[in-house]
């Protein structure tokens, strides 16, 4: 029998407990990631898109609203219609509106004279043919009051503004400039790194067109557009679908980053504002929980499985010694013998062993029961199988093969009928005290020789008709069969039942 056949149990028991073990590990892992991801995506990216949609109402629409009093400031529109004479008086209202409304710059560009001011006078002359200034031109063919653009300042060193340009009309509604103020950029992306620090996030903007307008100090973005961030293509046009403010939640694969993405439409900027989070960073405090309970719990695990094995083991070895051992005389029973002939066939086939093979049946014992009891019967069956065990030798099989009769397969170097007297003799010397008599007790055996060539269920057929042979003939004696008597049974001779051989 094979390792696996003989601990097959075991290892069941053993790998359905690890099994188990290893599925609530995996359920609980399972449950609180998903707890995670609902706090994640139900709570902490709103919460943070509301955080920052406020602050930006505060901080960037306060631009706007003063941009919009520029434009509507009847001053600024009197002293363009009548012809822009004084510079001077320009350039002190717009120092007036940068220094009271802490602004890094304000102006004016003029569509008369495509001049534009800002609060130390006249800065240049827009033209059409000057990439710096094609944001005017399409400010100028805008539909809404204002725009929002992201550019350099060339009024100060070329910094990096948000521009908040508003559209300057007379009463009657006709197009005199473009007026606003400028909001640094690193302001805005100061703030932006604070919250990201704050709740690890990344947070950044995006327009209509899906171009990445502005992020964080910290994480300046290195695709310019959604598009070319990986594994978000695809999300991109349900993103810019809908200009409703109310938010909605994406998720994508970034590599080895399983990304939360919620976003939401801002539309006095005409912006998007997406907050993503990588799920792997507040799982892996989870894991590494686990992992240490795992440590733990494992080794007992193990010793509770090793026990249980130990346990299963003697149950087993128990189990099988009852079913292989006949409960009264505890020889091995005709099953168990018939499951285990063909290993001993095949033992005899290596080693070219030649067997001696005898059946023997207890004379008279019918009588016995019928006389004394079927429990003085079982006694007289205990102590001849312990007589007949005394005279084994080493891997020599006794098996109860019937009610009264045993089957003895034995290698001995002496002849078959040397052998076989020899058990006769030592069951006729055996006295039986029943019923306070002495009882004496004979056997009638059958012999025969078995090569490893034949099958066993011949040579077993051959025994019990020498058996029958010898019981014909008076019992109390041994008869031998030889090969060739097994060929041609007698006629009158019952045939057995003989148990298949495996």
């Amino acid at each position: 029998m094979s390792f696996l056949q003989r601990y097959r149990l075991a290892l069941i028991v053993s790998m359905l407990m690890l099994f188990g073990f290893g599925l609530r590990t995996y359920v609980v892992y399972v449950n609180t990631r998903d707890i995670i991801r609902n706090n994640i995506i139900e709570q902490g990216l709103p919460l943070t898109g509301d955080t920052i949609y406020s602050e930006i109402n505060k901080d960037i629409l306060r631009p706007v609203f003063i941009s919009s009093l520029m434009a509507h400031d009847t001053f600024v529109k009197d002293w363009m219609i009548n012809g822009e004479k004084d510079p001077r008086q320009i350039a002190r209202y717009l120092h007036e509106v940068k220094s009271k409304y802490n602004t890094v710059s304000s102006f004016l560009v003029s569509d008369k004279s495509r001049k534009y001011y800002f609060g130390e006078g006249i800065l240049k002359q827009v033209n059409e043919n000057d990439k710096h200034d094609i944001w005017y031109f399409q400010a100028r063919q805008m539909r809404s009051d204002f725009r929002i653009d992201v550019d350099t300042d060339e009024a100060n060193k070329g910094a990096l503004t948000v521009f908040i340009n508003y559209r300057l009309k007379n009463e009657k509604g006709e197009f005199l400039g473009i007026t606003g103020v400028g909001l640094k950029l690193d302001t805005i992306a100061a703030f932006i790194q604070q919250y990201e620090a704050r709740f690890s996030r990344t947070i950044y903007f995006a327009d209509k067109h899906g171009k990445i307008i502005l992020g964080s100090r910290n994480h300046q973005m290195p695709w310019s557009s959604l598009n070319d961030i990986p594994g978000m293509s695809p999300l991109v046009p349900h993103i810019l679908s809908s200009d409703s403010k109310q938010p909605k939640h994406f998720e994508y694969q970034n590599g080895k980053q399983h990304l939360l993405l919620n976003t939401r439409y801002i539309p006095d900027l005409g912006w998007y504002l997406l907050v993503e989070q990588d799920e792997s960073a507040p799982l892996a405090k989870v894991t590494k929980d686990l992992i240490v309970q795992s440590v733990i719990y494992l080794p007992i695990l193990l010793l509770v499985l090793l026990a249980m094995v130990v346990a299963i083991q003697q149950n087993q070895k128990a189990l099988k010694q009852q079913a292989a051992t006949d409960p009264l005389t505890g020889c091995l029973n005709r099953h168990a013998f018939l499951e285990m002939i063909p290993a001993w066939v095949s033992k005899l086939h290596r080693k070219d062993i030649h067997t001696q093979v005898l059946l023997l049946d207890i004379d008279h014992f019918k009588h016995i029961n019928d006389a004394f009891g079927h429990l003085t019967g079982d006694e007289l069956l205990v102590n001849i199988a312990a007589r007949l065990k005394s005279a084994l030798q080493q891997n020599e099989l006794l098996v109860r093969w019937g009610g009264e009769e045993f089957l003895m397969f034995l290698q001995r170097e002496d002849t078959l009928s040397h052998v076989g007297e020899r058990f006769r003799s030592l069951l006729s010397d055996t006295v039986f005290e029943a019923g306070g008599k002495s009882l004496p007790i004979s056997a009638s055996i059958g012999a025969t020789s078995w090569s490893p060539a034949e099958p066993a269920d011949h040579v077993i057929a051959r025994a019990d008709q020498a058996l029958y042979t010898a019981k014909n003939k008076g019992r109390n004696r041994v008869e031998i069969a030889s090969a060739a008597d097994a060929l041609k049974p007698a006629a009158s001779q019952p045939q057995k039942n003989l148990m298949p051989m495996e």
